[in-house]
């Protein structure tokens, strides 16, 4: 795989990272509009028949405003995974730190549903911050990796003349 493409997939990754954070993220930044979210968690895991108690939205103003702080920080990550893709060579770093909190995230979320029986539909972004995460690994190292320039020829004359 050229360097070119490596670049160009390494961009599309963190611009698809930075999408799916913003579109999660916006209904539970907004103050009217996570409860309609839940909602909808709540109505997929039934839709595919899978178990965990049902998310149950908060009523009261101190973990409402948890929730859509939450929402901002994450609508804010994945602005930032878009701004890394406007030149993800010098910004790579950027993605690779995310695939780190998002891995952290993975784990978290899966003891919280197995150990409070949790949504299960919510393995579901579980699989694709694992994802996400490989992805942003692999082109980092891909894309830090120093090709070996060997172009470089020394004249044996130059070296026996000494």
């Amino acid at each position: 795989m050229s360097n070119a493409t490596k670049i160009q997939k390494a961009k599309l990754w963190a611009l698809a990272g930075g999408v799916f954070n913003c579109l999660l993220a916006l209904p539970l930044a907004l103050p009217f509009t996570h409860e309609w979210y839940i909602g909808v968690m709540n109505n997929l895991n039934s839709l595919f028949n899978l178990n965990g108690h049902p998310w149950i939205a908060p009523t009261d103003g101190a973990n409402m405003l948890i929730i859509n702080t939450a929402g901002l920080a994450l609508f804010l990550v994945g602005m930032s995974l878009i701004y890394a893709a406007k030149d993800i060579k010098a910004r790579i770093t950027i993605p690779l730190l995310n695939g780190f909190v998002r891995l952290a995230w993975a784990v978290i979320a899966t003891y919280y549903i197995i150990a409070y029986e949790l949504l299960e539909v919510l393995y579901c972004i579980v699989l694709a911050d694992l994802i996400f995460c490989c992805a942003y690994s692999y082109y980092y190292f891909q894309l830090k990796r120093a090709p070996v320039d060997n172009s470089i020829v020394v004249p044996s004359e130059s070296l026996s003349a000494n």
